[in-house]
């Protein structure tokens, strides 16, 4: 199974938008701190269609500089698009932030949603039915592939509460073990237009091994990959 960990990565884009990569040497002196933008703890953030709030440079650098951060969690919270189509305003205003993630030497994990408001009982207002969803997976595929450089991993979220693939009124619910064979293949649809928004050196985040095994005919911990075939295409 081609680019399968917990997380996955799909086919290779060039990425047009990017800049140039530039190789840089690092000692270590084994006294200072070496930032490394694809390791160490993130910093949570989060923003609204509703109410977009922007990254910047004094918030992103400030993160550098006081706690030697240089990877954020980034919560893209769809609320009102539950119905129709993403606005360009949002597409423009996503865009703005990768700029400013790349201008301050940051990477990014990625979550989309559509709520965090947890409510007991269904409707859980989750996520919009598949073909709203597709779509929506669709308008940002060309953003999440022109800033790839600057995306540490894509979460598989979208559905479900917080985007965490649980509580969901289209997609099963597995809390009541009601989860059908339809409810699992349309997952299975999301997570592979998903693959399709990253190129091949960036991995698409799976919430769990269940998920994972379920999507893949997997047995787990039987196919569970060894260090030797890790990032390669064999998985």
């Amino acid at each position: 199974m081609k680019n399968i960990f917990l997380t996955i990565s799909f086919s290779l884009f060039f990425l047009a938008f990017a800049k140039a990569q530039t190789s840089v040497t690092y000692i270590n002196d084994s006294v200072s701190v070496l930032q490394n933008p694809e390791r160490g703890f993130c910093e949570f953030t989060i923003t609204y269609a509703s109410n977009y709030s922007f990254l910047n440079a004094a918030f992103l650098n400030g993160l550098r500089s006081a706690k030697n951060h240089t990877i954020i969690f980034r919560y893209f919270n769809l609320d009102t698009f539950l119905n129709g189509p993403i606005s360009t305003t949002f597409l423009a205003n996503m865009q703005t932030d990768f700029n400013a993630l790349r201008d301050a030497g940051f990477k990014v994990v990625v979550r989309f949603a559509y709520t965090n408001v947890y409510t007991p009982t269904p409707p859980y207002l989750d996520a919009p039915v598949k073909p709203i969803l597709l779509n929506h997976i669709a308008q940002l595929k060309p953003y999440l592939l022109a800033n790839a450089d600057v995306i540490l991993t894509l979460q598989n979220g979208f559905w479900g509460i917080w985007g965490e693939n649980f509580y969901t009124d289209y997609y099963g619910y597995d809390g009541n073990n009601s989860t059908t064979v339809a409810n699992w293949l349309d997952r299975k649809e999301i997570l592979d237009s998903l693959l399709t928004c990253i190129p091949a050196d960036r991995k698409l985040s799976v919430r769990t091994p269940v998920k994972k095994a379920y999507y893949f005919n997997q047995t787990m911990p039987q196919d569970s990959i060894t260090i030797a075939q890790a990032n390669t295409a064999a998985n």
